[in-house]
């Protein structure tokens, strides 16, 4: 019965989870004017540069992220005996990832413009606690387990930057990146 539940758990969450991240994918946010895509979908960068030949009076935005702390992949489920004959080898008794457990953070990227500020609320429905650390922005807010954790991130510079886990066995995997447009990029809606 709890290998069950497990199991149908583990489903759930992963249909959630990917859910969440195909509507991201597809370039869809809470602000209906954000013009993070161009015209095929991809996302397009000057590398911080700006194209842009008359100044732009740009806006700060408030965006709102969902994110999620997913478990790919947990030791635990090598044992479960309708997963034991699909675990990967590196995931079973004596491979390399004997014990370890991949998590990803979904979505695995955002986008801003300089000057904006993002809220993210982290869901993390899993019983491993997280951090959400973004060393150069001086962002490491813990992610306790079962618990929905809010933080505010305040976009003051152009770049891309790294946001992780610190928990040892689960940083390799549970990382992600946020970039930052100059407001006078395309992206940010200059000419």
């Amino acid at each position: 019965m709890t290998v069950r539940r497990n199991v149908l758990g583990v489903a759930a969450l992963g249909l959630a989870a990917s859910l969440v991240f195909a509507g991201c994918a597809k370039g869809r946010s809470n602000d209906n004017n954000d013009k993070a895509h161009n015209t095929n979908g991809r996302h397009t960068s000057t590398g911080g540069k700006s194209t842009a030949k008359t100044a732009v009076n740009y806006t700060p935005k408030t965006r709102n992220v969902s994110m999620f702390a997913v478990p790919a992949w947990i030791g635990e489920m090598a044992e479960i005996p309708q997963y034991k004959e699909f675990a990967p080898k590196d995931f079973k008794k004596g491979g390399i990832n004997d014990g370890n457990e991949v998590f990803s953070w979904q979505p695995q990227m955002m986008a801003s413009c300089a000057g904006d500020t993002i809220n993210v609320a982290i869901a993390n429905p899993g019983p491993d606690d997280h951090t959400f650390t973004l060393p150069e922005l001086s962002v490491n807010t813990p992610v306790p387990s079962f618990k929905v954790t809010s933080v505010s991130i305040k976009t003051v510079k152009p770049g891309i930057y790294d946001y992780y886990c610190t928990v040892a066995e689960h940083t390799k995997y549970m990382h992600g990146t946020l970039l930052v447009f100059a407001d006078n990029d395309p992206m940010c809606g200059a000419a």
